[in-house]
């Protein structure tokens, strides 16, 4: 999914006015994914991260949703 051609990465909330938005592998580095592990943000600067988005053009098909069943 990440690979295909119109999905976009954003390093804070994509509406936000200050964020990263692209569709590079430098653009998908840029998410603090440890932090997503943690589960939980320390300050505001990490609130912002853990709100971190990939954008996907219409829609994932449920064949590449690994957990779907666990819902």
């Amino acid at each position: 999914v990440i690979a295909w051609k119109d999905t976009l990465f954003s390093d804070v909330n994509a509406a936000a006015g200050y964020a990263n938005v692209g569709g590079t592998y430098t653009d998908l580095s840029r998410i603090n994914f440890s932090l997503f592990q943690a589960g939980q943000w320390a300050d505001e600067s990490e609130k912002h991260q853990f709100q971190a988005e990939v954008l996907v053009h219409r829609f994932i098909p449920s064949r590449f949703i690994l957990n779907l069943n666990r819902y």
